[in-house]
C-alpha cells in the first residue's frame, strides 16, 4: 500500500516540490501530479510472466509548490541504468537523483524513506544539504557507510 496520507502531508510542508518515486499502479491511488517522469532502466521486473508486460520503466511524480523554480528543464523521460539491488530491494540508481535534483532549486533534500542512501550521496555529490529518514537500522548503516565512503574519497 503506498502511504497516500504522507503524501499529503509532504505536499504541504514543502517549500519548492515533492517528486514521489512510484509503481505505475500507484498512480490511481495518488492525487494527480502536475507531470510525470518516466525512469527507464536498462532492465525490466518480473511481475506477472504471463499476463503483464516486462516494465522497463518507473514513475516518478512531480509536485511542484508555489515557490518552486527549475535551475534546468529537463525531459519527462531518464534513461538511467538501474542497480543491482545490493544494498536495497527498491535501490533507485544515484544518476536518476542527481539529474532531479540538479534540475531544481532547493535549500534542504527530504528523504522521508531514505532506503540505503541513494538521494543523500546524490545530494553530497551535488553540494546539496539533506535530511534522511529511515525506519531500519540496517539501512541507516548502509546509508551511513555510503556517505562515509564517498567524504573519504573527495581527500
Amino acid at each position: 500500500r503506498f502511504p497516500v496520507e504522507l503524501l499529503v502531508e509532504f505536499n504541504r510542508l514543502a517549500r519548492k516540490a515533492v517528486y514521489v518515486c512510484c509503481r505505475w499502479d500507484n498512480l490511481k491511488d495518488l492525487p494527480p501530479p502536475r507531470s510525470v517522469i518516466a525512469w527507464v532502466k536498462n532492465n525490466w521486473s518480473m511481475g506477472d510472466l504471463k499476463h503483464e508486460h516486462g516494465r522497463q520503466w518507473e514513475t516518478v511524480c512531480f509536485y511542484p509548490r508555489e515557490g518552486h523554480e527549475f535551475i534546468t528543464r529537463i525531459p519527462d523521460v531518464i534513461h538511467a541504468s538501474r542497480t543491482g539491488n545490493d544494498l536495497h530491494p527498491t535501490e533507485n540508481p544515484v544518476e536518476l537523483m542527481r539529474q532531479i535534483i540538479a534540475a531544481n532549486v532547493g535549500d534542504i533534500i527530504l528523504d522521508p524513506f531514505l532506503g540505503s542512501g541513494t538521494t543523500a550521496v546524490a545530494c553530497k555529490q551535488l553540494k546539496r544539504n539533506f535530511i534522511g529518514i529511515e525506519i531500519s537500522e540496517k539501512y541507516c548503516k548502509i546509508a551511513q557507510q555510503r556517505l562515509d565512503s564517498l567524504t573519504q574519497n573527495l581527500f
